[in-house]
């Protein structure tokens, strides 16, 4: 009879641990994802930084070309 309460026990234990086990797949998962989108992020931005200079360069060469500057 007292095996039923321990094999009982080591059921909800290793529900546990595939839950853990899943649980830690997901964190990996979403860090893996977390982490491409901050690339991504930081693609961006270079991109928009880099396009402002080149506005800004235009904008500055036009004024010149104009007289204005």
């Amino acid at each position: 009879m007292a095996d039923a309460p321990l094999a009982a026990h080591a059921a909800r234990v290793a529900a546990a641990l595939k839950d853990l086990a899943e649980a830690k797949d997901v964190e990996e998962r979403l860090l893996h994802e977390a982490r491409r989108i901050a690339t991504e992020i930081t693609h961006h931005r270079t991109r928009v930084e880099s396009l402002r200079k080149q506005v800004a360069f235009v904008l500055a060469e036009t004024h010149a070309a104009a007289g204005l500057t």
